[in-house]
């Protein structure tokens, strides 16, 4: 799992580069973005390849982005995580979850950008692994509830403000992952995103950037975070107000 996790922050990793180019994003091979020479074999292998160049391309020594080993690691975390917890077959399905769930917070990060080509599988593979649990009502209704939940919130602060504070992907990546975790874990995941936006804005400040009202941050990313955060609690059997101390 970690291996097949590697591999696949690997094409995360060329998804998220290679989104907005004209040069394909699965299609393409995979080439320098400096001097466009197509790479060997063993220049792809995730995370050593990277290694044994020291971080550079072999032919005109530019810096290989290193985003690309980061999102490898998280791959192959994710992968191995879900084997751990996993009681049985069905459970790894959870680290395809993970998986996608990093695409789509790599894609909101650098684009700002939440593709219904992504989160809607999402939320069918959450419904399916929900139906192999014998939990289908519990996983349509978190479903239900947290894109009725975004929306409602979206809505009453554009009637508030006049502008526009939520994206459109946002209440449908949550309601891909409430069929996922189901509507009991939503309020843990959108508080735990909430407080990782108040951190990176801290940072932001600490870093010189101006932060006000109209500061952008990619919503999608933090409830990545924030899920990240509660499977692996939920996963080890610790129930929610356990959990934070309530």
């Amino acid at each position: 799992m970690a291996i097949l996790g590697a591999v696949m922050g690997s094409f995360i990793g060329v998804v998220a580069l290679r989104t907005g180019r004209d040069d394909g994003i699965v299609r393409a091979r995979s080439r320098c973005d400096n001097c466009r020479r197509q790479l060997d074999i063993w220049e792809l292998v995730p995370v050593v390849s990277f290694a044994v160049l020291r971080g550079r391309c072999r032919t005109c020594k530019a810096r290989i982005a290193v985003l690309l080993p980061l999102l490898e690691i998280a791959g192959a975390a994710i992968g191995m995580a879900s084997a751990w917890i996993a009681d049985d077959f069905a459970d790894l399905m959870l680290a395809g979850m993970g998986w996608t769930l990093l695409c789509l917070a790599i894609l909101d990060m650098r684009h700002f950008w939440l593709p219904d080509r992504v989160t809607l599988p999402l939320a069918v593979a959450g419904i399916m692994f929900a139906a192999l649990q014998g939990d289908l009502i519990s996983s349509l209704a978190g479903g239900a509830i947290g894109w009725a939940a975004l929306v409602l919130v979206a809505g009453i602060y554009e009637r508030i403000t006049r502008r526009q504070g939520l994206g459109g992907g946002d209440p449908k990546l949550l309601a891909a992952i409430g069929t996922w975790v189901g509507a009991g874990a939503l309020p843990f995941i959108v508080t735990a995103a909430a407080l990782a936006g108040l951190a990176a804005a801290f940072i932001m400040a600490i870093r010189g950037q101006d932060i006000g009202r109209t500061t952008r941050l990619p919503f999608g990313t933090l409830l990545a975070i924030g899920t990240y955060i509660y499977v692996p609690m939920a996963s080890f059997s610790l129930s929610l107000p356990y959990a934070v101390g309530w």
